[in-house]
């Protein structure tokens, strides 16, 4: 799914945004596992799976880690969702990999917040367009995506 960026007013009641600390590896490998876990795209992944993905990401091993386009929503100290984004290596273009909230903040606009973020930090920077990949059976996240403008595109 491709979407141009446009400049988007973040804000949700009871929670901050961060960049993405590194150091706090466990604590995202959680909300990592747990918001996937009951979804389509959960593959029995344990905290093992999701601080090895993570420690993946901070490498550089799926594409280059854009940690100014990558954010955490804090409920008070506690991470409550992640949004990642990497530099597509072969497109060129940065993309989220990841948008996950944890399974206790589902359905709060968490998910929504953390990819405006993302989306504004990257306008801002002038980049003007994104990508993503959703599994076609996650209708929630497709409609999540279209209500943001993003539109399925084959690549």
């Amino acid at each position: 799914m491709h979407r141009a960026t446009g400049p988007y007013e973040v804000a949700l009641a009871g929670f901050t945004f961060a960049p993405i600390d590194k150091s706090r590896i466990k604590e995202l490998a959680d909300v990592f596992v747990s918001g996937y876990e009951g979804t389509v795209d959960y593959e029995d992944e344990t905290q093992e799976d999701g601080e090895k993905y993570l420690r993946n990401v901070f490498s550089d091993a799926w594409g280059d880690f854009l940690e100014a386009f990558s954010w955490v929503a804090l409920d008070g100290t506690a991470v409550a969702g992640i949004c990642i984004a990497l530099l597509h290596r072969q497109l060129a273009v940065p993309f989220v990999a990841f948008l996950v909230t944890k399974s206790e903040y589902k359905r709060q606009g968490i998910g929504r917040a953390l990819m405006l973020k993302c989306i504004d930090s990257l306008h801002g920077s002038g980049i003007g367009e994104a990508i993503l990949f959703v599994t076609d059976t996650n209708y929630q996240a497709i409609a999540l995506y279209e209500s943001l403008g993003f539109a399925a595109e084959d690549l």
